[in-house]
């Protein structure tokens, strides 16, 4: 792919990343990360040994704790948000529902749309 202002391909026109905080000589220590584990789990053996060895890794290089957190009524916060972000999505398109195709959507937008997600 091509990049119009200089005639170049793509990767060449990226801007340079640069990460000062990274470089430090004082990293930031006495950092706590929380972990959850049901959702920290809640996942394929692949992706958990690769976030297990992340956390190890930040541990042992920079000395932060992982420290194990329970979360009371996660699901029903995790519904809440759920609601609260269908609320505002359908406020904000609500002038285009009107015109849309309800066949062109995916089942999961029509189910939510229809207000299946209550039940």
């Amino acid at each position: 792919m091509w990049c119009a202002k200089s005639r170049r391909t793509v990767s060449a026109c990226k801007p340079k990343v640069y990460f000062p905080l990274l470089n430090s000589a004082k990293p930031i220590s006495d950092i706590k990360l929380a972990k959850y584990g049901e959702w920290f789990n809640d996942c394929s053996d692949e992706i958990r040994e690769c976030c297990t060895n992340a956390l190890h890794r930040l541990h042992k290089q920079y000395g932060w704790k992982t420290v194990e957190v329970t979360i009371p009524e996660i699901e029903v916060m995790r519904l809440a948000h759920y609601l609260t972000i269908g609320s505002e999505c359908s406020t904000s398109l609500s002038s285009h529902l009107e015109k849309l195709d309800f066949k062109e959507l995916g089942w999961d937008v029509r189910l939510f749309m229809k207000g299946a997600y209550i039940n």
